[in-house]
């Protein structure tokens, strides 16, 4: 880690423009904070998050559909959420990425199985 790193300072600052973009988003939007924190609760949708524990980006972007009740804009979702995480989260944010795309994989890998699975077996021998 870089000795000149603030761990205080957010990793990321929103640029104005992302910044009025998210005030169009709370303008519009008909929920109220403290019915969407109520989600985090035993019987709400989100749930499955200790709201004890710092919430991942994934629940995170969760949280912020249902605040706003549509699909947000990744990019914006992405540095809001850089926002409120120390410099060295920009690892962990790295990290889930990789995650998604390893799980895309075998999704992809599995669906091929499957696929020459049902090829007739007289077709996968034709020689030119």
């Amino acid at each position: 880690m870089c000795a000149d790193v603030d761990h205080h300072q957010p990793l990321y600052r929103l640029t104005p423009s992302e910044f009025y973009t998210l005030q169009e988003y709370v303008s519009y939007t008909g929920h109220k904070l403290a019915d969407v924190l109520a989600e985090f609760e035993r019987t709400g949708n989100m749930s499955r998050y200790n709201h004890e524990q710092p919430i991942d980006y994934e629940g995170f972007k969760a949280f912020m559909q249902s605040y706003f009740d549509t699909d947000f804009p990744e990019e914006l979702c992405q540095g809001l959420f850089l926002t409120f995480i120390k410099p060295d989260g920009a690892a962990y944010l790295k990290q889930q990425h990789l995650q998604q795309i390893q799980k895309a994989v075998l999704q992809v890998g599995r669906t091929l199985k499957v696929a020459l699975e049902d090829i007739p077996i007289h077709l996968l021998n034709v020689k030119n």
